[in-house]
């Protein structure tokens, strides 16, 4: 873990950033995140209908390891150090902040996938599943209100929220 920490300390000093965030535009291959405004237990709905594969380039190494909490990864060092860290780091950006104690993860968020994806599959690699045919995004629309944000074409930009909870003052 210390190499870990040693290699990301010197990234983010040399380029100055406070968080370091590796994104892939490649049609089909990666999800949009927006963890950040998503209240702790929430829920975070990826809807892309057209998706119908994890990843062109990294999909059997996700179905291997599935979609997990930093902490996961790290307290199991040994099984997972030979992975890519750039799909560790996808898996953990998609799957959001969590904690990994006595063999039990608990992620802050929930994260579904309404794709074109199976419910076998999104169960096999940790996320939630909903029939994408039972979204209507317009239901989703000017309910902020009540706690709903929709975030059309959510993979082209990102959010903060104005006020981050404790967790997020670090980022």
């Amino acid at each position: 873990m210390a190499e870990i920490d040693a290699t990301l300390e010197d990234l983010l000093s040399a380029t100055g950033a406070s968080r370091v965030t590796v994104r892939q535009d490649v049609p089909g291959d990666v999800f949009p995140v927006t963890h950040e405004v998503v209240a702790d237990g929430g829920e975070l709905i990826i809807y892309a209908p057209h998706i119908h594969e994890i990843s062109i380039t990294h999909g059997a190494l996700i179905r291997r390891i599935g979609y997990h909490c930093r902490d996961y990864f790290l307290k199991q060092w040994d099984k997972y150090k030979d992975i890519s860290w750039g799909v560790l780091a996808h898996s953990t950006h998609v799957r959001g902040i969590g904690t990994y104690e006595d063999g039990i993860e608990r992620c802050r968020v929930q994260v579904t996938l309404a794709t074109g994806i199976p419910e076998e599959i999104c169960t096999e690699i940790n996320l939630g599943y909903r029939d994408p045919a039972t979204i209507d995004p317009k239901e989703f629309a000017n309910r902020e209100d009540g706690g709903v944000l929709l975030v059309p074409k959510a993979g082209e930009m990102l959010y903060h929220l104005r006020h981050r909870p404790d967790w997020a003052r670090e980022m």
